[in-house]
């Protein structure tokens, strides 16, 4: 169900595809893109892509780095313990494979 150009369904999509870095810059720049005014756009491009100092603070840039920085890890977190899981997973069924493969081999007797 599409309640607007952007659901719900459009940004869970975002996010599973793209992890949480990922989303909050799409986010970020559909944001500024569809509500900003030109003035805000220019500023935008000014002080986060091409790093024009903002009278001489560079605090404003600190904190970027240590913003994503602390999203790249969380999501290494993440994604570590998710591989780790679906890796369980997998050697569950193999195992239960494997069982029941040799299960199937005692109860069929070889031919010659």
């Amino acid at each position: 169900m599409s309640t607007g150009k952007y659901d719900i369904d459009f940004w869970a999509n975002v996010l599973t595809r793209f992890g949480l870095s990922g989303f909050l810059l799409v986010f970020i720049v559909l944001m500024i893109w569809t509500s900003a005014s030109i003035e805000q756009k220019q500023q935008f491009i000014d002080i986060y892509i091409l790093f024009k100092p903002i009278g001489g603070d560079c605090g404003v840039y600190l904190k970027i780095v240590l913003i994503m920085l602390g999203i790249i890890i969380y999501e290494a977190i993440f994604f570590r313990r998710r591989l780790l899981l679906k890796k369980d997973r997998i050697d569950e069924i193999a195992e239960e494979r494997t069982r029941l493969q040799e299960l199937l081999y005692k109860q069929k007797p070889l031919k010659k």
